[in-house]
């Protein structure tokens, strides 16, 4: 609902470029990052959407260069992902918008184990999110609400704000999780 006609879009973690493709046909001007070179190629291919093909790091992008960045289902698989949203907000126009989602580690499941997957290095809920988000400079967007770990981020004006873990946090996740058997 933020969107202005003609926005810069970067998808960050763009897979098969089908995100990029509705955003183009939207009007959008489009840009992803994808560094599995063959779902990039395919993006490409199918759809004529500027996708790279590297690691995150590497990437040379102009400082406040897109109105709409989007990170869906990639934090959980970094390293650093903290760094990365640090990175995003940099690319970040003054008045863009940061949409991030990741899996949520507060969700009900039915088995201990279906928490976890071999590939996701983090796991999150909605408060370290946006904790994430408030210790590198960005405020959960008012017009937009939280869904879970789904939080539209603005750059904050005021700039980074210093976190505290709160201890309780551990203990709320872990009461989400059933008994091992």
């Amino acid at each position: 609902p933020v969107l202005k006609p003609g926005s810069r879009v970067f998808d960050f973690g763009s897979g098969s470029g089908e995100f990029l493709d509705l955003m183009r046909r939207d009007g959008h001007e489009v840009t992803g990052l994808e560094p599995g070179e063959s779902f990039a190629a395919h993006a490409r291919r199918a759809y004529g959407v500027e996708v790279i093909s590297k690691p995150w790091r590497e990437l040379k992008l102009p400082s406040g260069g897109f109105d709409l960045i989007t990170a869906h289902h990639v934090l959980e698989h970094l390293r650093e992902p903290v760094t990365a949203m640090a990175q995003l907000r940099e690319w970040l126009a003054e008045d863009g918008v940061l949409y991030v989602a990741v899996p949520n580690g507060e969700a009900k499941r039915d088995q201990t184990f279906q928490h976890f997957h071999f590939a996701h290095v983090h796991t999150f809920t909605q408060n370290t999110l946006v904790w994430a988000g408030r210790a590198v400079g960005l405020m959960v967007d008012p017009r937009i609400a939280p869904e879970g770990t789904m939080v539209a981020f603005r750059r904050n004006p005021a700039g980074p704000e210093s976190q505290s873990w709160q201890p309780k946090q551990g203990a709320l996740v872990a009461a989400r999780f059933t008994q091992a058997s």
